[in-house]
């Protein structure tokens, strides 16, 4: 197989026998591959560009991380900083995988930052709209699958390198929780 599939193989069998392995930012033409390696149904969910991710549940592996930490709204009213988008595919919820940090489904920060609907006029109609039309469930951006006696942790949460460098403590932090050393600090980001 080409290369790719070789590092997908060896990912699996790894966690298989006992490692944790983390996969950062699977492309979507690659989901079903994975999925099939790892014995879960990956797939895509569309949910529009993500600018938020909200932790699904206290887990020690996220211990130092805030929602703040996973939001890349930044232009908030009376002020005008650069938003970021945070994850570019989210996965679908399935059997066998476990959300660690999701899409936020209970809030219209892209609606009224990013998409510039903070003012007061137009504030209500954004906000009716998202909720009139449907809010989509949560898309999941951090899961762990458990395979054999080991895990894989896929990282769907990566934000641009241009990003606001607070965004680019989250994966530093799982790195320090899971007791390993990350390039550079696990503190690296401004502080909040």
């Amino acid at each position: 197989g080409d290369s790719t599939s070789d590092v997908i193989g060896a990912t699996a069998e790894a966690a298989r026998g006992g490692a944790t392995v983390i996969v950062r930012d699977i492309p979507a033409e690659r989901l079903g591959e994975w999925g099939k390696a790892l014995g879960v149904d990956l797939k895509a969910m569309d949910v529009g560009e993500i600018y938020q991710g909200v932790k699904a549940k206290d887990d020690p592996l996220l211990a130092g991380i805030s929602n703040e930490d996973l939001s890349g709204a930044e232009s908030w009213t009376y002020w005008h900083g650069k938003n970021h988008i945070v994850a570019g595919v989210a996965l679908a919820p399935a059997t066998g995988i476990e959300p660690l940090v999701e899409t936020a489904t209970r809030s219209c920060l892209r609606e009224l930052f990013p998409y510039e609907g903070k003012s007061e006029t137009l504030r209500m109609p954004f906000v009716s709209r998202v909720y009139f039309s449907g809010v989509p469930g949560p898309a999941v951006l951090v899961a762990r699958v458990r395979l054999g006696s080991g895990v894989v942790l896929i990282n769907q949460f990566v934000p641009k390198p241009d990003s606001h460098p607070r965004l680019m403590r989250v994966t530093n932090r799982i790195m320090a929780n899971l007791g390993t050393v990350a390039a550079g600090s696990p503190l690296d980001g401004e502080s909040v």
